[in-house]
Order: structure tokens, then sequence, then C-alpha cells
């Protein structure tokens, strides 16, 4: 009979066709049961379940958003490490400062990321992969990561990846705004600075020279050799680390034959009380995330032309910044990104009188090069013998950009003004 009904002609024009759930009704005062079609099986009422319950979709349909909460780690630090899903994901907080991914295992993923302001999504950036590094072998457990941005107070974060997918996968969110709780505010005693700056060194070097004192030997007798004097070197407490962080003692070299010049890829807009928060986020970053035994750079200069004491140990402690080549160099990080920044003249002339001070010390001229044996490094295989620019930058050693275009551009000059201070001095 359904079938005699369905070959009916259509009803005129002038009048509405009754819906499905009227003709139902009919059909079922009159004692008629209507077959569901396969059809209109399939389409059953939509429903809410299928998607996550954890995660909401992001309004502009760029991937999964996540509410994620940073827990307090100690050293005025907080942290939270999130897995990095397939394609496009959000995570939102209260607040975070500093943003970096790691993974184990070989390859390398381009981890690009995007920061929400009040106007809207900014443009994506990258997290460039991290070539800084201990000597294969010394520090370490496998993890690898990308540098650590600053990115200023920020409370939602866009992450993409792209190409390679390595294991473990991480995006590490990290708040430095705070204070540390069991330093005492470390402003009071290297505060009332008399500016001749003798007292430069931290207090974990044995190594507290007071090199420019030549008022304390009047009478001539064997007058030991005079070398470039330091900048003011701003010590580790003056920053706040966390002792406790470090995992080993520190590792002496036996000489120094270089210097090595880097950046540190974050942003250039950081205030000056922002930069002991930064320092203890590098800090947090290379001991807790990439099992490193310290701090990886032996001394970081700020953008305002300041000089900070890095890895504990004193002048002749071996870093972790240089793959390859930290046996016998140091590692001076300026902080910020200078692939399209000009470096100011204070952070110019702190990098060259910080390399001054370490290469006078160890009888070293500031231009020229010299023959140095590699460790192994992505550019240069372990034990072959190199002649590199004895203040080199990174790119010299490594396969990377650091320290960007405009930091190399100034690198002859800061070779320059480091010799002419050795020859004064």
């Amino acid at each position: 009979m359904l079938d005699d009904m369905q070959r009916l002609p259509a009803p005129p024009s002038s009048r509405r066709p009754r819906s499905a759930a009227t003709v139902a009704l009919v059909l079922a005062a009159a004692g008629l049961t209507v077959p569901v079609s396969a059809s209109s099986a399939a389409r059953p009422a939509p429903t809410r379940s299928a998607s996550p319950a954890v995660h909401a979709t992001d309004p502009s349909g760029l991937g999964p958003s996540r509410q994620v909460s940073l827990a307090p780690v100690g050293g005025g630090v907080r942290e939270v490490r999130a897995a990095l899903p397939a394609g496009t994901s959000t995570l939102r907080s209260d607040r975070f400062t500093m943003v970096g991914a790691t993974w184990t295992g070989a390859g390398e993923p381009r981890v690009q990321f995007s920061l929400r302001a009040r106007d809207g999504w900014g443009g994506w950036r990258d997290l460039p992969v991290l070539h800084d590094g201990p000597t294969a072998g010394a520090e370490g457990d496998g993890v690898r990561g990308t540098d650590l941005v600053w990115v200023g107070a920020s409370s939602s974060v866009r992450v993409r990846t792209l190409g390679q997918r390595p294991q473990g996968l991480r995006l590490l969110l990290l708040d430095t705004s705070g204070r540390p709780a069991a330093d005492p505010a470390p402003e009071p005693t290297p505060s009332p600075e008399p500016t001749a700056e003798p007292t430069s060194e931290p207090t974990s070097a044995p190594t507290t020279e007071p090199t420019a004192a030549p008022t304390a030997q009047p009478t001539e007798q064997a007058a030991p050799r005079r070398s470039a004097p330091p900048p003011r070197m701003r010590p580790r407490k003056k920053w706040g680390a966390k002792e406790k962080w470090r995992t080993s003692p520190p590792v002496m070299r036996r000489t120094l034959k270089q210097v090595h010049v880097h950046h540190t890829a974050s942003s250039n807009s950081y205030g000056r009380d922002d930069v002991p928060g930064i320092l203890r986020g590098f800090y947090r970053y290379h001991t807790k995330s990439l099992g490193w035994s310290d701090i990886g750079y032996n001394v970081l200069v700020d953008r305002f032309g300041r000089a900070w004491v890095g890895r504990y140990g004193g002048d002749m402690v071996q870093g972790a910044h240089t793959l390859g080549f930290n046996h016998n160099s140091i590692g001076v990080a300026v902080i910020g990104d200078y692939r399209k920044k000009k470096p100011t003249r204070p952070v110019i002339r702190t990098v060259a009188r910080v390399a001054a001070w370490q290469l006078d010390k160890n009888e070293r001229r500031a231009v020229g090069k010299v023959k140095v044996v590699s460790k192994g490094s992505d550019r240069f295989r372990r034990g072959k013998k190199v002649t590199l620019p004895v203040i080199d930058g990174h790119l010299h050693t490594n396969q990377t950009a650091c320290p960007g275009r405009q930091l190399v551009k100034v690198l002859p000059g800061i070779r320059s003004r480091a010799q002419y201070r050795i020859r004064r001095h």
C-alpha cells in the first residue's frame, strides 16, 4: 500500500509539502507503519560526542585547544611540558614568558609558534633548532631541543610542526617572572659597587684576582704580569641561580684558545628587570629539559651591555655552548636575536672586554687565527684539525646561523677592540 501511495501524483504547488514527521503521524493514526530506509538510517540526528571531551576546537579552525597549568619548580620559575600532537594545536594558560620544544632521537623538526595578542593571533615564528651543546658524551641524556625563546608575558600559543616528527616531541612553557624564594633578593651585596670594578668575579670562582690593583705593590719586586681587566661581571647569585639544579661538578679546561660568540635567538624587547628571570629560564632548560650539568654559556651579555656569569666554576670551567669545540674555549652569548637587529654599542664593547680579559690572561691575541682540533661537530668530524678565527661566531664551527647576520658583521670590530684593550694593558 505504501508503494501505491509513493506513486501518487505530487500535490498541487499551491499547497505546502508535508514534512516526514506529519506523514508519519497521519499514517500512525490510520494504524499503518512506516518502514525506515537504509539512507535515512544512515543519517541519525547529529550529536556532540564526535569532538574529544578534553579539547575544544579553535574558533579559527587551527586545531584543538588545551588549557594547561604551569607548576612551580623553584628558583622563581614555573613550567609545563605538553606533548605536541600532529598538526596544529593551541595551548592556553594563565601566564608564560618563554617557549621551547624538545624531542629524542634523530631528526630535526621544524616547530613554529604564534602568540595571541589583544588584536588577535600574531604571525608564525620558527623555534630554531638548538646547535649549542656539550662535547659528545660529556653531558646530556640524548634529549635535543630548540632554542628557548623569551616572548614576554603571554597566555595563549599556537604550535605546528612541519617536516620530520621525531619521538617524544613536547612543548615547554616557562614563566620566569617570579622571584627566587630561597635566595634573598640578589641586589644588596653588589649594588654599592665602586665603579672601578675590581671585585667582578663570582664568589664561586677561586680566581677572584684583584687584577686591577697595581697600587697594592708599590715596590717593584717581580711585579706580576698585568692583563686586561674584566668588565663588571654580575655573579650567579645576582640572577638567582638555584645551585641544586646543577647535576655534576664542573669540568675544567687546561687552556683557552678561542672565544665563541653566540646569540640566544630570543626577543630583543626584554627590559632590564627581565634579565635575571631569562637567565634562570636558560639554566632550568639546559639542566632539567636537556640534561646538561649546568647552564651552557660561560658568560651572557644583555642588550644593555651588562655581563653575567653563566656556568659555575670560575674562569677555566668548560662550558656546553659550541659542540666539538668546548674543550679550549669560552662561550659568550648575547641575549637576543641578531639575525636582523644590529647589536648596540654597549653590547659590542662588553663582548670585546670579556674576550680581551680571557684571552690576555691566557697570553693570546684577539686577532688572527688559531689551529684547533674538533671533538666532533655537525661541521667538522672528530679529530679534524681546523684553522679558525680566535674570536669567531658559532657558525664557524657548527651548521647554524648563530650568532645572527648582524652580530657576525661586527665580529671584526670586536676583535680590533679586544686587541687594542690587550695592548693598552
